[in-house]
């Protein structure tokens, strides 16, 4: 199969760059042919033998600065360009409802080419950049308005997780929803075994977050339940992720006395070593429509302390639910959590053991064979 993927960024280190990645790989390891439609000028290295048909970036005041925090870029749909590629396809899948997404899609159906979507932008992501976490009103007008802007004719949707699978359907989307997690690569496995830590070892106990330095991650939830730990002079926070609130978070550990370490990682090698040599995972977020980073640090079998928030699906990995999950913005409690972690190694070894299960039901593999599979239910369909 001829496979299309628009994608408006391949930026380093974004998250929907990532996957998209991975999947382009996967898909290509089944025996698909697979191109990327996207922003050419800041394309990965990663994107190797995949080729990419490249459209200039757009820019929009004030939506593009933001989207520039974010570490993503927005595509200008340049409808000769965006014809030509989807004439070659058998399938266009369209990964982000934007401009650009807008333009394959209605170039995709005049050329009678299927399409399917994904859902990889929650609109709390928006909300809450705009510090308007509380407004849950506009949140909602905002699935209403992406339902009626782009999806309402889309048969087929890839939903990364069961929670936004629900969301949508709560929001009046009634096309078929796939729920397919986004995956992670083999190479996210446990490493050899290494001294486990307890209150006797002589150096810090290393806490680790990883994720986009933004409002709705709420690191700084993390960082003040460091500040409150028991043990805070015996922990060494590493926060690895880029974003507009790296400096905020950066001051705010010093002056709450936490020793914290900010880091970003381009290659997935490093990332996992340091996730390989930490001892404790903590996922603070608000909002999530799946999370990798939590994902990832559960395959290399790291115990892991989740956020369980309404507004995120991140708690589908927890493997551990007694002390595992913790609810939100609730420093208080999270230093709890953090310190019983931290007082019971044991503990710590087995839980890490049943995260690394995860493995069996959000490998790279398997989604990339539930996605072929939505692409071939759209290919058999006749076309409306």
């Amino acid at each position: 199969m001829r496979i299309l993927l628009v994608v408006d960024t391949l930026r380093p280190g974004n998250g929907t760059t990532a996957s998209t990645l991975r999947f382009s790989h996967a898909l290509r390891a089944l025996g698909h042919e697979v191109r990327l439609l996207s922003v050419g000028s800041t394309s990965m290295p990663d994107t190797r033998e995949i080729p990419v048909v490249s459209v200039p970036a757009l820019n929009l005041p004030i939506i593009t600065h933001l989207a520039d925090l974010q570490n993503v870029d927005l595509a200008r749909p340049e409808v000769a360009i965006v014809a030509s590629a989807v004439a070659g396809a058998d399938i266009v899948h369209i990964v982000m409802a934007s401009p650009l997404g807008v333009c394959a899609k209605h170039a995709a159906q005049h050329a009678g080419v299927p399409v399917t979507a994904g859902f990889h932008v929650q609109p709390e992501n928006i909300t809450y950049n705009l510090h308007l976490a509380n407004a849950r009103h506009l949140a909602d007008h905002m699935y209403r308005m992406l339902w009626r802007g782009f999806y309402h004719d889309v048969a087929h949707i890839h939903a990364p997780s069961q929670f936004i699978a629900d969301q949508l359907r709560s929001h009046g989307y009634q096309q078929h929803l796939h729920v397919i997690s986004n995956g992670a690569p083999p190479e996210f496995c446990p490493g050899p075994p290494r001294q486990t830590w307890t209150l006797d070892s002589p150096g810090p106990a290393t806490v680790m977050t990883v994720g986009r330095l933004s409002p709705e991650k709420r690191i700084e939830v993390l960082v003040d339940a460091i500040a409150r730990s028991r043990h805070r002079d015996r922990i060494r926070l590493v926060v690895a992720g880029r974003g507009p609130q790296r400096e905020w978070l950066q001051k705010r550990a010093e002056r709450a006395g936490v020793d914290a370490c900010f880091v970003h990682h381009d290659r997935p090698d490093d990332l996992i070593a340091e996730l390989r040599a930490a001892d404790l995972y903590v996922h603070p977020a608000d909002v999530e429509i799946e999370s990798l980073a939590a994902l990832e640090a559960s395959l290399v079998g790291l115990p892991c302390l989740i956020v369980d928030s309404p507004l995120s699906a991140t708690s589908q990995f927890c493997r551990v639910p007694d002390h595992g999950l913790c609810p939100p913005r609730d420093p208080v409690q999270m230093a709890a959590e953090i310190d019983w972690w931290l007082e019971h190694p044991q503990q710590r070894e087995i839980a890490g053991q049943a995260q690394a299960t995860c493995g069996q039901e959000y490998g790279l593999a398997r989604s990339a064979r539930l996605l072929a599979e939505m692409f071939d239910d759209a290919v058999s369909e006749p076309m409306g």
